[in-house]
């Protein structure tokens, strides 16, 4: 079952062209790391996935409704870019923003015990259970950065999108961040991931698309790493350097 289905899209802002005849499947399940050069389209073809934008031409499917009509909310955890770097003066509680993520199932507003019940498992799922009465700000940047994925999980998504989380977090968060994307992935939450750092996304994701305004790439990481869809979409030879974690 595909839960993304992408298909002819092209995309631009004013005379700019950004995307231009874009396909792609996303099935459930699959954990896609969405990658280009700086300027390639990648944010933009993730919000034309998540309905967020209008396609000038072609179609996005999402769950199998049209993307832009799409209302159920509560399937999709959206983390975008700088959470890592997310205001320190919002004077909210860790546990606080991990229940934002419950109201779309509160019934006039309230939330019931069981909704708190889910905030408290999320919340020792992502590793911030013993943070939850930290405010916001005292955070570090990986620690922000579980606690809005703890608050799309509260909302119980079945597809998890974030848009470069690990800017500005040190190597050791994102060893753990990764780490719990592919614990949520195991789980069969349909993950995209826009990275820029290619050894990381293509040791950890199960599917690359390469975009730089067209498609290059789309395929298992191990035929984006031997082929030369690297060079065509980067426009110069990349080394990618595998990570450990």
């Amino acid at each position: 079952m595909s839960v993304i289905d992408v298909e002819n899209v092209s995309f631009g802002y004013t005379d700019t062209s950004v995307l231009e005849d874009v396909s792609l499947v996303v099935d459930e399940g699959e954990f896609l790391g969405l990658v280009g050069p700086n300027g390639s389209g990648k944010s933009t073809l993730l919000r034309l996935m998540l309905g967020l934008l209008r396609p000038d031409t072609g179609s996005v499917r999402l769950f199998g409704e049209h993307a832009r009509e799409f209302a159920d909310g509560r399937r999709i955890g959206y983390v975008g870019q700088g959470v890592a770097r997310a205001d320190r003066g919002i004077p909210v509680t860790v546990e606080e923003v991990v229940r934002l993520g419950r109201f779309p199932h509160a019934g006039y507003g309230r939330l019931r015990e069981e909704d708190y019940q889910i905030v408290r498992d999320v919340m020792e799922r992502t590793g911030i259970d013993q943070l939850a009465d930290r405010r916001l700000q005292a955070l570090s940047g990986g620690q922000r950065q579980r606690t809005f994925i703890a608050r799309a999980l509260a909302c119980e998504a079945e597809l998890l999108a974030l848009d470069e989380p690990t800017v500005g977090v040190d190597a050791e968060s994102r060893d753990t961040f990764y780490d719990l994307l592919g614990q949520l992935n195991e789980d069969g939450i349909t993950i995209l991931l826009i990275e820029h750092d290619l050894g990381v996304v293509t040791s950890h994701a199960t599917a690359i698309a390469c975009v730089d305004r067209h498609l290059h790439y789309h395929g298992d990481p191990s035929g984006f790493t031997d082929g030369n869809a690297i060079v065509d979409a980067y426009g110069a030879a990349q080394r990618v350097i595998e990570h450990d974690h």
